[in-house]
């Protein structure tokens, strides 16, 4: 029993020297001075209205559409501070304006298109502002609570093609288009709210309106009025709208350099599982 209880002594000693040693071999951990930035949902809606040629790229396009971008999750406090700065005074001088300029129109993530800044007006314009509302009902009263910012822009977005099948005089390419939403300042970041059940409310393309440019061929309208009529009995037998394949290739194909094979993109969403958020989509 001394035996024994000699060697169990001896091998707390050595467990309790070892832990020592290493705790004074470890450098003292400083607290991570850099907080991880906060999330706010966002929402973000790509109206697709034709693809261009891009005059300064060879054989390049461009994708002509509209965003609305609509950021929620402040708190009263940064709403107020938010509204009073785009309320800001008309009488600043115009350099202390454009320096301004942002702040006053409320807040929005900035772009990036295929990893560059897309701060350029000829690719992106901010078009509209305004607050985000939502009437809630009490049992005395009906008040407007507002939610966030919806902000409207204009955008002309670069392709990069690439080409995987080539056969003289003809190619097969793929465009492609990387849309990311910036991190504001390394301390709020953007988390894509998607309608799993409707993708349309994510991404969807601009409405078919009917076309006159054949109106003066007599034979086309007596054509285009039979084809209307059988397109209207199928809608009230289906309920649904019917469209054809090739009025959305007419009306998204707008390029010289190509024929498109499809109007409808492959969408796909990058989900980071370090950061936990969604910022970035792949067209």
């Amino acid at each position: 029993q001394e035996f024994i209880g000699c060697c169990l002594l001896s091998f707390c000693n050595f467990i309790m020297r070892k832990t020592t040693e290493k705790t004074k071999s470890e450098p003292e951990q400083e607290p991570d001075s850099k907080p991880r930035p906060r999330t706010l949902p966002t929402r973000n809606f790509l109206l697709m209205k034709k693809i261009i040629d891009d005059p300064d790229v060879e054989d390049g396009l461009i994708l002509v559409g509209t965003f609305v971008q609509e950021v929620y999750g402040f708190s009263e406090a940064e709403y107020k501070e938010a509204k009073s700065s785009k309320d800001d005074s008309k009488d600043e001088t115009n350099s202390e304006a454009k320096s301004s300029k942002n702040d006053r129109k409320g807040f929005h993530f900035k772009y990036r298109f295929n990893d560059n800044s897309a701060h350029d007006e000829s690719k992106l314009h901010e078009r509209k502002n305004s607050a985000c509302k939502m009437t809630v009902k009490d049992d005395t009263e009906e008040k407007v609570v507002e939610l966030g910012w919806r902000t409207t822009f204009d955008a002309r977005i670069p392709l990069e093609t690439d080409t995987y099948y080539k056969a003289f005089p003809f190619h097969i390419s793929t465009a492609k288009a990387e849309i990311e939403l910036s991190t504001n300042n390394s301390d709020i970041q953007p988390d894509l709210m998607l309608n799993l059940n409707e993708h349309r409310h994510n991404i969807a393309i601009q409405e078919l309106t009917p076309s006159k440019e054949h109106d003066k061929c007599g034979h086309y309208q007596i054509y285009g009025w039979l084809l209307n009529c059988w397109m209207e009995l199928l809608k009230k037998l289906s309920k649904k709208k019917i469209f054809r394949t090739g009025d959305m290739l007419d009306k998204m194909d707008k390029t010289k350099t190509y024929d498109f094979l499809s109007p409808y993109p492959k969408v796909c969403f990058v989900y980071e599982n370090k950061k936990e958020h969604c910022s970035r989509f792949d067209l």
